[in-house]
């Protein structure tokens, strides 16, 4: 539920100007993705998981239709017709009226037909099966790539996500660097070598820094693509990378 902010304005120009608040239109494109929530849409609304079930489905109606040719057959046929006949034309003689009728005929059949044996429809029925039951394990092998390549890309991001910020503190030391250098050949006690060298280290972390919020782009646009999430809405990955830290063994433990 978002709230409305509400403020009084004594000057109506300072009402009217726009806020640089942010919207709840806007804020609902971004998306905080644990790893579990994308576990759980790459186990049941990725793609290849949905053409997979498609693909089931199909095999189920062939198989049940495969099945249907071994069924009993019965087929049923029902008319009622309303006739009127001329008896000179039939060959009756009727002093007081020469048309017979009106009257209803009615006419009703039914017919079955059970199938002894079908050897050909016995194998579309068994291919349709085994088809089915490929379907399936195909289904089940589909959901398990889908979820290992949505981690790997998750944890790729994750990385990436840590390179920049590794990238962005970089920057801000060879710029305080810089700074330092500029203000000791001010001072008299540093060099223009100095200055240019940390130019130099400048030009390249913004370099890095550049290469790095391109890999973040790419993997988040990745892990979008593979989970089919619309790619107008922005993706944030709210799981951190932990360093666990690791017991330390003897020679007895690790036997």
């Amino acid at each position: 539920m978002f709230g409305l902010p509400m403020s009084i304005f004594s000057d109506p120009e300072e009402a009217a100007a726009p806020s640089d608040e942010i919207l709840p239109d806007e804020a609902a494109k971004v998306r905080n993705l644990s790893l579990k929530q994308a576990m759980e849409i790459a186990e049941t609304a990725s793609l290849d998981v949905l053409l997979s079930e498609e693909r089931i489905n199909e095999a189920f109606g062939k198989a049940e239709v495969a099945r249907s040719e071994l069924l009993p057959t019965i087929d049923a046929i029902a008319s009622e017709r309303r006739l009127q006949r001329n008896s000179d034309a039939i060959g009756l003689s009727n002093q007081l009226s020469k048309t017979i009728g009106p009257y209803n005929l009615f006419d009703g059949r039914v017919s079955g037909t059970i199938p002894l044996i079908n050897l050909s429809a016995i194998q579309n029925w068994r291919a349709a099966k085994a088809n089915r039951k490929l379907s399936e394990q195909e289904l089940t092998s589909t959901r398990e790539e889908a979820m290992i390549l949505v981690a790997s890309l998750y944890l790729e991001g994750i990385r990436n996500r840590e390179a920049l910020k590794v990238a962005e503190a970089d920057i801000n030391r060879d710029k305080r660097l810089l700074q330092l250098a500029l203000d000791k050949k001010k001072a008299g006690s540093g060099t223009e070598l100095d200055v240019m060298h940390a130019e130099v280290e400048v030009s390249k972390a913004q370099e890095n820094l550049e290469i790095a919020k391109m890999e973040v782009t790419r993997s988040l646009l990745k892990l979008t693509n593979a989970l089919g999430i619309d790619l107008n809405e922005e993706i944030k990955l709210s799981d951190e990378l932990l360093l666990t830290p690791v017991r330390e063994m003897n020679f007895q433990d690790a036997l």
